[in-house]
């Protein structure tokens, strides 16, 4: 598991942000409760197309809305045997009572990452994985699977 602050320029972390907030056309998933959408092709040309010689492969902004509920899943297809998945946060940083973290299940514990405006975080896919809502915002990241 890998953390990385200050992931994009501030023009483009602006330009991501404004983005999924305003541009994004998202469809409703019922087994998440969340919202999907997809960059577009600028958008996405900010983030790597190979992490640790995995190449990308798929996908998504999610948008939850607050107080959401979420289950704990891996990202892994039938046909894959193991992926990397990265995780960009875009809302501001929030109070640490607010929520919004991720919870990767690492050796039976749940590891908690704060969602920190312009992190990337990158993980092991196939791992347990689930996000927290904000208590009182929507939370946006961007999803990105690499095999």
């Amino acid at each position: 598991m890998e953390v990385k602050d200050d992931f994009l320029s501030v023009s483009q972390y602006q330009y991501i942000d404004d983005f999924v907030r305003t541009k994004a056309k998202y469809r409703y998933r019922y087994q998440d409760t969340v919202m999907t959408g997809d960059l577009d092709d600028e958008g996405l040309s900010y983030f790597p197309k190979e992490i640790n010689g995995r190449k990308y492969v798929r996908h998504q902004i999610n948008c939850w809305a607050q107080r959401s509920l979420s289950v704990f899943h891996v990202d892994l297809y039938e046909e894959e045997s193991s992926c990397i998945t990265l995780v960009y946060y875009v809302n501001p940083t929030y109070e640490l009572d607010e929520g919004g973290w991720t919870e990767i299940l690492i050796n039976d514990e749940i590891t908690s990452i704060r969602p920190v405006c312009n992190r990337a975080l990158i993980f092991d896919g196939g791992r347990f994985h689930r996000a927290t809502p904000y208590r009182s915002h929507p939370r946006f990241t961007v999803g990105i699977k690499y095999i």
